[in-house]
């Protein structure tokens, strides 16, 4: 998977040195939950196996933080509720093949947007915005789940990350400071609409794995 990763980030961001760690996948250890693969194979959900799953944050549509579970299966992106002790509350399930693009910046900071495709069950709630330590492994992972079902995802690099939740045009603009410790990323509200994330030089131009 590591290979993979290079493969999809070599020369497009700068990702510290997150290729060079070992990648897990299962970092909750969830894949033997009876909890959680009971709430992912009832009749509504036929998903089989966990192919990733991780704490994460998400941000809703005021830009305000929320403590999630992100669990990738053969099929779908699912976010979860925590704790995960005596169930598993989805709070949205988005299958691969509805998803059209994955944004992120050039930088080795942690945010993420997954775009949903027009014309999705699920459009109107629009896409979901992360910000996770884990990214570079996911990304690999979806990509190959993706491909396991013929559905292409498109990635997109730029340094203001546009994400729209329901009517909400949002935005995370990643800068790099250099008066910041060198692996330090600092998030900043700047409206309702607009978060700044400041990264330091490790995350930015000095990160080992750098910009083409």
């Amino acid at each position: 998977m590591r290979e993979k990763a290079r493969e999809i980030f070599g020369g497009k961001k700068c990702r510290s040195r997150s290729l060079d760690f070992t990648f897990t996948a299962d970092y909750l250890e969830l894949r033997n939950s009876d909890i959680v693969m009971n709430a992912l194979t009832t009749k509504t959900y036929t998903d089989k196996k966990i192919l990733f799953d991780d704490s994460v944050t998400k941000f809703n549509l005021k830009l305000k933080d929320q403590e999630r579970v992100l669990l990738l299966s053969e099929n779908a992106i699912y976010n979860v509720k925590p704790p995960l002790t005596k169930r598993c509350k989805v709070q949205r399930r988005i299958p691969i093949q509805d998803v059209s693009r994955i944004s992120m910046s050039t930088y080795g900071d942690n945010f993420i947007a997954i775009h949903i495709k027009e014309g999705a069950e699920d459009f109107k709630r629009g896409d979901t915005l992360l910000s996770m330590t884990r990214k570079t492994e996911f990304v690999a992972t979806l990509m190959d789940a993706a491909a396991a079902l013929n559905h292409t995802i498109d990635l997109h690099f730029d340094d203001r990350i546009r994400a729209r939740l329901y009517q909400n045009e949002l935005e995370v603009q990643v800068v790099e400071d250099a008066s910041l410790p060198p692996r330090e990323e600092q998030l900043s509200l700047m409206s309702k609409v607009l978060l700044k994330v400041s990264v330091g030089a490790e995350l930015g131009s000095r990160a080992p794995v750098g910009k083409q």
